[in-house]
């Protein structure tokens, strides 16, 4: 996934520096063309004798037919410096393409750069060469991993700084402007040079979450991706996601907490994380068949019961959003959010942190009662979560209660109107017929009596 989106960005810089080289290329043609002077034969005859004619040096030739300002003296100090200029940055622009598309081995500049932190994944990854990675990794594995990367992050910051610098530069001489002001730093960056920029991720478990230097390595905004592979402990502390988002606000950090059991969560996290513009902070459930005690065919369905009991709640933060914090976390991809408990899809049983804990052999020596409270403070944990996104919270319930009630209350009210309205148009139309009746009534006795009535018929 970051190859598919950072191998874009890559060609683009390539294009640009290729694109440059071509115009500087042009330029340089056109001020020679125009420096040689074509009128006088002699001066050109005379300065090719004068070279040889094994290897013809341009500039030489310029020299020679334009000595001593006479009439083959088109090139002026200004043009000459100005071709001096052009040359030199043709020659920075062929280094930079070299670089960017081939380099050293042949694979070209490498897209992000990568330290394997402490965990099970630093002894994988170190099986060289049965390692899927085509990118610069150290594996250090030890407590000083965020240390490494801060170093290495801001070394491959540098470099990449640089390179845009040259292209900045490349762009103001072809333009006529004066020299661009010199990038020194991340923050000097436009958006769009941000992206070009390679990140650095950095992978552990979650040892991680409790090194010294995680928050700093965070609050350089630079583009590090922390990957932390967690094992999704039971019994480990309740709050880690609290921690979590802690970390990540106020630092400007993409947080992103998914699993292998929710994929299209992960992806969609995945792409946001590596496409935000700084720092970002991944946790991802990754079971181990081997170590928690399941069948390889099962880790999947373990990542899902895990989301759907609450033991792994899925959340992104994303500090692009509007608002300060509630707002830009979101819990969405979780079964049912508004409810503390998610119904099991099969048999609609309300499901625990304790049936997932069940399903995994790991826990199997585990004392009930330390397992059942440790599965108590994970939904503790949820209902934090719920409350801080604004999913529930005691505000928004009594809000809830008290807009019921009203609503309820005004349709009583409505009610009540419409059936004391009903109650007098009934009296009305009562009064109407019983006149009506009255009348037929004394028109019939008159007529009986021989009387002529309404009209004299």
């Amino acid at each position: 996934m970051a190859e598919a989106r950072l191998q874009p960005q890559l060609q683009t810089l390539v294009k640009q520096a290729q694109a440059f080289a071509e115009q500087i290329a042009d330029r340089v043609r056109q001020t020679l063309a125009a420096a040689l002077p074509a009128d006088n034969i002699d001066a050109m005859a005379q300065g090719m004798a004068g070279l040889g004619r094994h290897q013809v040096d341009v500039a030489g030739l310029l020299a020679r037919v334009t000595e001593g300002g006479g009439p083959g003296s088109n090139l002026t100090a200004a043009q000459a410096q100005s071709l001096a200029d052009l040359l030199g940055m043709a020659s920075e622009l062929r280094d930079l393409t070299a670089r960017l598309r081939t380099g050293s081995i042949g694979l070209g500049r490498a897209r992000l750069g990568m330290v394997m932190g402490p965990g099970p994944v630093a002894w994988w990854g170190a099986l060289f060469p049965y390692n899927p990675f085509q990118v610069p990794v150290i594996d250090d594995g030890g407590p000083d991993a965020t240390a490494v990367a801060r170093g290495l992050l801001e070394a491959q910051m540098a470099v990449a700084i640089q390179d845009l610098d040259l292209l900045r530069r490349a762009g103001s001489l072809l333009d006529g402007r004066a020299a661009a002001q010199p990038a020194t730093g991340w923050s000097d960056l436009s958006a769009e040079e941000r992206l070009a920029c390679p990140p650095l991720v950095l992978v552990g478990d979650d040892r991680l979450l409790g090194s010294g230097g995680l928050d700093t390595l965070l609050a350089t905004g630079l583009p590090v991706r922390v990957l932390v592979l967690s094992d999704a402990d039971l019994l480990a502390a309740p709050a880690q996601e609290t921690s979590l988002l802690t970390m990540g606000h106020g630092r400007g950090a993409y947080v992103l907490q998914s699993s292998l059991g929710a994929p299209h969560h992960l992806a969609e996290g995945l792409t946001a994380a590596l496409s935000h513009d700084g720092a970002a902070l991944i946790r991802i459930h990754a079971p181990s068949p081997r170590r928690h005690g399941l069948e390889t065919h099962a880790a999947l369905a373990s990542s899902a019961l895990a989301v759907r009991s609450r033991a792994w709640p899925l959340l992104s933060l994303d500090p692009t959003r509007p608002g300060v914090f509630g707002t830009r976390l979101d819990l969405r991809g979780n079964p049912s959010p508004e409810q503390v408990q998610a119904p099991d899809p099969e048999t609609g049983e309300l499901l625990s942190p304790l049936d997932w804990a069940h399903s995994e052999g790991r826990y199997s020596d585990v004392d009930p009662d330390t397992l059942s409270a440790a599965a108590a403070a994970r939904l503790s944990t949820w209902r934090v979560l719920q409350e801080l996104a604004g999913v529930v919270t005691p505000f928004t319930m009594v809000v809830r209660s008290q807009a019921q009630a009203d609503v309820a209350a005004a349709h009583a009210a409505e009610l009540l109107a419409q059936q004391e309205q009903h109650q007098s148009e009934l009296a009305t139309q009562r009064g109407l017929v019983q006149a009506e009746l009255a009348l037929r009534v004394r028109d019939r006795l008159l007529l009986m009596s021989g009387y002529s009535v309404r009209g004299g018929d």
